[in-house]
């Protein structure tokens, strides 16, 4: 049996306030997971990208997020992502490690 403590309002808020850009790359990376990692990798969820999205954007200003770096953050959030599964381990955005 596994527990999950869920934010839901406060993830639904971050998410809100993420720019395009930072948008566009959780949709590529949600598309990957449906179309390539699913079959193989079921523990891998959209709440996965979701975290590594949130990472990301509080690690960087948001001005590094623009239109024409969409790739650069894909390929940079998919080596977060490889390391996650190869490490299996994920620190969930909401609650630091610190706690």
């Amino acid at each position: 049996m596994e527990w999950r403590i869920c934010f839901n309002t406060g993830e639904t808020e971050l998410m809100h306030n993420v720019n395009d850009t930072q948008v566009k790359v959780y949709v590529l990376l949600k598309m990957i997971l449906k179309n390539g990692l699913r079959p193989c990798k079921k523990e891998i969820t959209s709440y996965v990208m979701k975290n590594i999205v949130l990472w990301q954007a509080e690690s960087n200003p948001r001005e590094k997020f623009y239109a024409r770096s969409l790739i650069h953050w894909l390929h940079d959030e998919l080596r977060v992502l490889r390391t996650a599964i190869e490490t299996q381990n994920l620190p969930y955005y909401m609650i630091p490690e610190e706690i």
